[in-house]
């Protein structure tokens, strides 16, 4: 009987039997209730970077798919030192049919370079080889991911099965980790790694599982054979180290080019 029981006061849709359980159930019941507050979800062609708030999302670059139909979602994520631009200009370029776009720019400056995901250099600007904090910073990296997908999906109407990452260099490295833990049932549509896969780190330190993904989603490398930033030895191993921790091998795909 509801005549009996607390309701929730935001959606006046969930019941409990004592304030205590609705204390205990809020994490869980947020999420529902704020969709059960929010208006109707939009389309993607309405996108709003103000409906995000998280470090990742302060400098937001997006557009329409060439037909503008959005029924895809493409997130290009750039590499160390860099910046949305090139990305902006490159999916422009593509005019992909179906497929809106989303360039996010990493949330840490890099002198007057550009901004990077992951620290890559000390104060005195020396190169960082191996370092535990980097693994770190990744995972708060991937928990800012979770809550962007979540809102994103919670304001429009974007599946994740139709939404894609592409990312270069460092922001390969980010694009894997969220497939490798991925969070959902509902599979992410792809991940495409472009000069980047895993850090060093996963393999020395091995901090926790390299793949917890419930569902893995496809993910294709692509390194060049010539690559002067990382070589292609050193990409082939990280590649038959992520193969060795996934059990659904066939959705890594490898693919090299001659530059």
């Amino acid at each position: 009987r509801r005549d009996k029981v607390f309701t929730c006061g935001g959606c006046r849709k969930a019941y409990y039997c004592s304030i205590e359980h609705q204390k205990q159930d809020w994490q869980n019941h947020k999420l529902t209730c704020v969709r059960n507050q929010v208006s109707k979800p939009k389309n993607l062609s309405e996108f709003d970077p103000r409906d995000f708030s998280l470090d990742i999302c302060k400098n937001i670059k997006h557009g329409n798919s060439a037909d503008n139909v959005n029924g895809n979602l493409l997130i290009l994520l750039h590499g160390l030192g860099d910046n949305t631009d090139p990305y902006v200009a490159f999916a422009r370029q593509m005019q992909l049919p179906n497929t809106a776009w989303i360039a996010l720019q990493a949330p840490y400056p890099l002198m007057d370079i550009g901004y990077y995901w992951i620290p890559s250099f000390t104060s005195d600007g020396s190169l960082i080889t191996c370092s535990p904090r980097r693994l770190e910073v990744l995972k708060t990296l991937r928990n800012s991911f979770k809550s962007f997908f979540e809102l994103l999906t919670t304001k429009y109407t974007i599946k994740f099965s139709n939404i894609f990452l592409l990312g270069f260099s460092q922001g390969a490295v980010v694009a894997v980790d969220i497939a490798l833990h991925w969070w959902w049932d509902q599979p992410l549509g792809g991940v495409i790694g472009v000069s980047g896969s895993i850090l060093e780190e996963s393999i020395k330190y091995k901090t926790e599982p390299l793949c917890s993904a419930k569902v893995l989603p496809r993910i294709l490398l692509t390194h060049g054979l010539n690559d002067k930033q990382e070589p292609i030895d050193e990409a082939l191993k990280k590649k038959d180290y992520i193969l060795s921790h996934v059990i659904d091998k066939e959705k890594i795909i490898w693919k090299e080019y001659n530059k």
